[in-house]
């Protein structure tokens, strides 16, 4: 293993288990690639309220997402927070 693959092990393992579930999902969905050239994951802080810190986001920045959070306005009116992760 290189020390490239080591450190990228690392950040990944550090993830929360529902943000990796989250983007193997995104990259397992056979249908993406029939829309779109690039795959995206949006999770919203009232659902999941532990990845809104900026160590999720200085993680998978790290291992070379474009990461960010944003306001989400909702259908219903409310206002939302959601993290985006691209890539």
């Amino acid at each position: 293993m290189t020390a490239t693959e080591a450190r990228e092990k690392t950040l990944w393992n550090r993830l929360p288990s529902f943000v990796k579930e989250w983007i193997e999902l995104e990259v397992n969905n056979k249908y993406v690639h029939l829309y779109r050239n690039t795959y995206r994951r949006e999770l919203f802080k009232s659902i999941y309220p532990d990845a809104f810190n900026e160590n999720v986001l200085l993680l998978l920045r790290g291992l070379g997402y474009n990461a960010y959070f944003c306001r989400a306005d909702m259908s219903n009116g409310e206002i939302d927070e959601k993290l985006v992760i691209e890539w």
